[in-house]
């Protein structure tokens, strides 16, 4: 997916400050785990043959703006290295405890789509409105399960510029992915993805 770079490229974080303590490790198996996670989706979840229609560029844009938003900390903003490498604080820590909730969110949400999820925004033959499980409180859980991973980043990387872009960048990418997912599905399912769009939120229940 789009963040099979992201943990070699931000490994310029772990320096010698942070090379012996336990919870900075415990964020790059947090990290390694998001990875593998998408590596997965990646080789095990094919796209249908079955599609009606299909949409591309959305997950370019998606690359452009997580990669950018990732990784503009460890490469461009001065002093954000330094901020990683201070010992956790308790909010640092929520941080860590946000991202393993961000994991576990995305697996639950593609499990519960089953076969109806698509690395592509596209509608095929069958295709059905899921609207059981985490799909009742939210039409997107899966990239609610992402944007909880890059608030959790953001906050454990403990500097207002390199968070702020770990955050706000790739929160975009996934705003305007929804877009583009809820024009497809509209002009498709016109009636039942409207109803579904008055009963459920976005992506954050009860709020967007």
């Amino acid at each position: 997916m789009v963040n099979h770079g992201i943990f070699i490229s931000i490994s310029c974080y772990n320096g010698k400050k942070s090379g012996g303590h336990q919870v900075h490790i415990l964020f790059w198996v947090l990290i390694g785990l998001w990875v593998v996670m998408d590596f997965y989706i990646l080789i095990f979840y094919k796209n249908r043959k079955d599609k009606l229609a299909i949409e591309r560029r959305s997950k370019y844009v998606m690359v452009i703006l997580i990669s950018a938003g990732m990784l503009s900390g460890p490469f461009l903003v001065e002093g954000s290295r330094e901020a990683f490498q201070e010992p956790f604080w308790w909010l640092r820590q929520i941080g860590l405890v946000i991202i393993l909730a961000g994991i576990i969110v995305r697996i639950i949400a593609i499990r519960q789509l089953g076969e109806n999820f698509s690395r592509d925004v596209d509608v095929h033959q069958d295709k059905n409105l899921y609207q059981q499980g985490l799909y009742r409180f939210v039409r997107h859980p899966s990239y609610l399960g992402e944007v909880m991973i890059f608030l959790g980043v953001a906050i454990v990387y403990h500097h207002w510029l390199a968070s702020l872009l770990a955050f706000v960048l790739p929160t975009l990418a996934f705003v305007y992915r929804i877009q583009v997912e809820e024009k497809m599905l509209l002009s498709f399912f016109p009636v039942a993805y409207a109803d579904y769009m008055k009963k459920t939120k976005k992506l954050v229940p009860f709020i967007y």
